[in-house]
């Protein structure tokens, strides 16, 4: 990006797409009728226009905001038969684990189901219980959610704003993160599909 470029876009948000001019020529093209600007123009004004949306989503985008505030989650002694139980009648693929403040202490998933069995493919874990189903049945009713689940878990405050929920979606490939206020007392999800769709953004 050129000085000008970095002057629009807030510090840290490495955020800034260069248009070439037959990008330029593209957009005029599909705008109906006479334009009565140059390529030039075109750009100051799209640069401009992209400076103040990322500006706009930095500054007002919070985890608060977008999370989805009914939060399905387990308490850490609760057997691990209960939890899959739960995530299958909610449709979730992860749930966070609190303890008995409210606070999020953990977070399990499918993902982590099939680390502790050492499976690397939940059809490798079907096919290594088979044969031994009441075995199975019995270890995960022995399991609790804590002797399964993930941490220390990553968290958004509820103030936590657009560059920090953009980076550790990034940065940690995860698709679900709670929300938590000044306690560490869970208020909400938010999800990796929502916060694009909140943001009008790309895949990340």
């Amino acid at each position: 990006m050129t000085q000008k470029d970095d002057q629009q876009h807030p510090a840290g948000t490495n955020i800034g797409i260069d248009i070439s001019e037959e990008d330029i020529y593209d957009a005029m093209g599909r705008i109906s009728g006479y334009v009565d600007i140059s390529t030039e123009d075109f750009r100051e004004v799209y640069r401009l226009a992209y400076g103040h949306a990322i500006k706009r989503l930095v500054g007002t985008v919070k985890a608060g905001d977008i999370m989805v505030r009914e939060v399905v989650s387990v308490r850490g002694d609760t057997p691990c038969d209960e939890v899959i139980r739960l995530m299958a009648a909610k449709a979730v693929k992860g749930v966070p684990v609190i303890d008995t403040d409210g606070k999020v202490i953990g977070m399990i998933s499918q993902f982590d189901f099939l680390r502790h069995f050492g499976c690397q493919s939940f059809m490798q874990f079907i096919a290594r219980y088979l044969d031994r189903p009441d075995d199975l049945k019995h270890t995960l009713h022995e399991l609790k959610a804590m002797d399964v689940m993930s941490a220390p878990v990553i968290v958004f405050h509820k103030d936590s704003g657009f560059l920090e929920m953009m980076k550790t979606f990034k940065e940690h490939r995860i698709s679900r993160v709670p929300v938590v206020d000044d306690t560490g007392r869970a208020l909400g999800m938010v999800s990796r599909k929502e916060f694009i769709k909140s943001c009008a953004l790309e895949p990340l």
